[in-house]
């Protein structure tokens, strides 16, 4: 682990995403260098950010770079609560919820995930 402006890293080099961050001009363009920063650091996976609306009641995509637009909208106005897979459980709880393999997961999302794609 290297620590870099206080970011810790996984060993890579997190110079290049600041300097994005720092010429962003918007939120979403911020979050998408965010997210084409952890697939390239991670490999084979793929990163979303969701914001909680004002209310705490749902999330929203914010971004979402290599995924596909149908995954995308099956996010829009996502519900915050228990069992609401790894995001919404994650939003209602303030605790990380780790889901390994989404496919996996045996709840209502995985569902509506595989029905899209």
């Amino acid at each position: 682990m290297s620590e870099i402006a206080g970011v810790r890293t996984a060993g890579g080099d997190v110079r290049p995403l600041l300097d994005r961050l720092s010429t962003a001009v918007d939120v979403p363009q911020a979050l998408g260098a965010v997210c084409r920063w952890v697939e390239a650091q991670l490999g084979d996976v793929r990163c979303t950010v969701l914001l909680m609306d004002a209310e705490g009641a749902t999330l929203q995509p914010a971004a979402a770079p290599s995924l596909p637009d149908a995954f995308v909208a099956l996010t829009r106005n996502f519900p915050v609560g228990p069992s609401h897979a790894s995001c919404g459980t994650a939003a209602f709880t303030k605790e990380p919820v780790i889901c390994v393999d989404i496919t996996d997961d045996d709840d209502l999302f995985t569902v509506r995930v595989q029905e899209a794609t």
